[in-house]
């Protein structure tokens, strides 16, 4: 049946393959059927199908996401985007923290993105952990434009943790990267705290130009907005 919901021509007669395979098996089985036959070297059409299919079939898509985004082409990575966009909040929100915790950096990278276009509540916390275990200039700096995104203050002490530098943390430090930097600068200015804004003011005479810039540029956007 699972063969014939596959490589059946027919819409209609997919969906009738469907509604018989659902009433005889497992969503279990299924997952696991289904998730084993979404590989990285698995053509992107076949696996867009397979995508739209466990869409119809699957009660728990996690495994489905995350083997999706493990495939290397991106009209594959915007269908699993689009599973995530037919999940509710509370579905979309442990998906993503279930990925954040994943070993993979990459994975992590990816998850660390979608929280900042998806901005599912509660999850700076956890972003705020994993940017002081990230290794990656990548996922630090990509940690900083999400947190900045969901404007929770909680991100403030760690985001001005990583605009503050001395000649011993730039010694010490991989924060102290000025792509890093930049990036929580721009977060900062995203977050409506005093305390972000006090962070902003003391780097108006940062020693990195691209500092100066973003803080003067965030500072006097939000002297424009009202209160």
């Amino acid at each position: 049946l699972l063969q014939l919901v596959l490589d059946s021509p027919d819409a209609r007669g997919r969906e009738v393959y469907a509604a018989q395979l659902r009433a005889v098996t497992d969503s279990r089985w299924l997952s696991e059927r289904l998730s084993a036959l979404v590989t990285q070297f698995e053509k992107p059409k076949r696996i867009r199908h397979l995508i739209e299919v466990a869409d119809r079939l699957m009660d728990d898509l996690y495994p489905i996401i995350v083997r999706g985004f493990q495939h290397p082409d991106a009209t594959v990575a915007a269908a699993v985007v689009g599973l995530l966009n037919r999940l509710g909040p509370e579905d979309q929100r442990q998906t993503l923290l279930s990925m954040l915790a994943l070993p993979e950096a990459t994975m992590q990278l990816r998850a660390v993105a979608l929280v900042g276009e998806f901005e599912p509540h509660d999850v700076a916390p956890v972003l705020i952990e994993l940017l002081s275990k990230a290794t990656t200039l990548d996922l630090r700096r990509e940690i900083c434009t999400s947190l900045g995104k969901l404007g929770d203050v909680r991100g403030v002490p760690a985001l001005s943790r990583l605009v503050h530098t001395t000649r011993w943390t730039r010694l010490l430090r991989r924060d102290a990267e000025p792509e890093v930097r930049v990036a929580a600068t721009w977060a900062l200015g995203s977050i409506d705290s005093e305390n972000a804004r006090s962070a902003l003011r003391s780097l108006l005479d940062d020693r990195d130009i691209r500092v100066r810039q973003g803080a003067t540029t965030v500072l006097a956007a939000s002297e424009r907005l009202p209160r």
